[in-house]
């Protein structure tokens, strides 16, 4: 009689269900894979099968929808890979859910309080952020400590100067008096300790195509004026050389080229271990001959003008409030004169902020954690990681929207999204679930009549058996 097989049946068609219902019950739970039951039937050795069971429960690891969010902190992942997380026995899981957030301690966690782990931040001998992805991922800890201030060290200053303009009539440089220079602009500078500075630049024409550049700290009065340089143009407007002068407005010279040891051929040093510079070459009196001092020494030129080649002023400020001393690199190569109406800024921009407080977070879509302060100022701080496995349908199943890797599964290879083998991030979204809740509900109706047949069967094979008892 058929009674077993129809029962086992019955229980085929009642995993089946239980895979659907799962399925359904799951159909809003972020980077949910859909499972789906197959069968095999049963065979013992005779034309007679002896029924069905299931063979195995496989997930479709198909991506789902990405869906925005607009949280900073949620991140989906399109294609391969998997977060890895470390739960709170410090295995490792695996997920596709990237609703995170950032605990009390500073780590970034899911929802059941797992830590994601990746490649922290770090910094060069020169200062830079770097991130080393290769090696084992670690937990990524977002600080919450204040952001130093950083004083100014570099700037760009571009002004389109009155090719016009005339010679101030007033010889005497004075920032007090408008008519002893053509034109002034300021710029905002941070010191040490995050103070700001405002630096006023003057440009004031000394002839045709050729301007003196001089600068102070507008916020101190008693700032000594610096005098950054001389510009000269050519015809056309653009800026032809630069050279730097001294605190007397004098051009400084290179002292010379420095002294070779005769046997070495290496240059002499002095004391301080710096190279000692010849002086330059000899004056020359008319006829040719050395010009000499009062001592019967050659007069040496002194070397030859410097030129600012790189198209930089250097401005010094001391340091208010106990901070250091400090050096502004301005680059106003860009700097062009031309006829128009009056001189005026095009660009200005320099580095240097003040302290500020951790806000927030935001997870972009390489991965890249960047980290908000109250100064308008970002700090990288490290990177998310992903893993892939060679086979997904291998990984164990542990709730919670995670996965353990197994035999089956291979082992994880880790790496960072949008290389090799690894799927691309999307920001501010998440990854919903896989499940087509229009195919498991006809899903569902196919395993309900499923059941209802192998049902069937049972019932007629009663109603045979009743015949039988009836024949007496």
């Amino acid at each position: 009689m058929s009674f077993s097989q129809a029962v086992s049946g019955l229980n085929a068609a009642s995993s089946g269900l239980d895979s659907i219902g799962n399925n359904i019950a799951n159909s809003a739970t972020n980077g949910f894979k859909g499972a789906h039951a197959s069968f095999a039937d049963m065979f013992a050795g005779s034309g007679v099968g002896l029924g069905v069971n299931v063979a195995a429960v496989s997930q479709n690891f198909k991506d789902g929808a990405i869906t925005r969010t607009d949280r900073a902190t949620d991140v989906a992942i399109s294609g391969n890979g998997f977060f890895r997380l470390l739960d709170g026995n410090g295995d490792v899981v695996y997920s596709r859910d990237g609703e995170f957030h950032r605990d009390k301690s500073g780590n970034l966690v899911n929802n059941q309080g797992m830590m994601v782990t990746g490649f922290p931040a770090g910094q060069d001998a020169a200062g830079n952020v770097t991130i080393q992805t290769g090696g084992i991922p670690q937990v990524l800890n977002i600080p919450t400590d204040m952001m130093d201030a950083k004083a100014s060290a570099k700037g760009e200053l571009t002004i389109n100067l009155n090719s016009d303009d005339k010679v101030p009539s007033v010889s005497t440089f004075d920032p007090n008096n408008p008519d002893s220079y053509n034109f002034s602009t300021t710029m905002t500078t941070y010191d040490s300790q995050g103070n700001t500075h405002e630096v006023a630049v003057y440009f004031i024409k000394t002839d045709n195509n050729k301007w003196t550049v001089k600068a102070k700290d507008g916020s101190d009065n008693t700032a000594v004026i610096q005098h950054l340089g001389n510009m000269e143009f050519d015809g056309n407007g653009k800026l032809l050389q630069m050279t730097a002068v001294d605190k007397n407005g004098l051009p400084i010279r290179d002292g010379g080229d420095p002294v070779l040891d005769p046997v070495t051929n290496q240059p002499v040093l002095d004391a301080n271990g710096n190279p000692v510079l010849d002086g330059g070459k000899p004056v020359l009196d008319k006829d040719g001959n050395p010009v000499l001092d009062a001592s019967g020494n050659p007069v040496l030129d002194g070397g030859k003008i410097i030129e600012v080649k790189i198209n930089n002023f250097n401005f010094d400020f001391n340091g208010l409030n106990g901070a250091n001393a400090g050096s502004i690199t301005l680059d106003v190569g860009k700097t062009r004169q031309q006829k128009v109406t009056e001189s005026s800024v095009s660009k200005i921009d320099v580095d240097g902020y003040q302290s500020g407080e951790y806000t927030s977070f935001k997870i972009e879509n390489d991965g890249t954690i960047t980290a908000s302060y109250s100064n308008q100022q970002k700090r990288t701080v490290g990177k998310i990681g992903l893993s892939a496995f060679a086979n997904n349908n291998g990984l164990a199943s542990q709730g919670g929207n995670v996965w353990k890797a197994t035999n089956a599964s291979g082992n994880p290879m880790d790496g960072v999204p949008g290389t090799g083998q690894f799927g691309n991030l999307t920001g501010g979204a998440v990854e919903a679930s896989n499940v087509d809740m229009s195919q498991e509900l006809i899903n569902m109706i196919v395993m309900q009549r499923n059941y209802q047949s192998n049902s069937q069967t049972i019932k007629t094979q009663d109603q045979m058996l009743q015949t039988l008892v009836n024949l007496r």
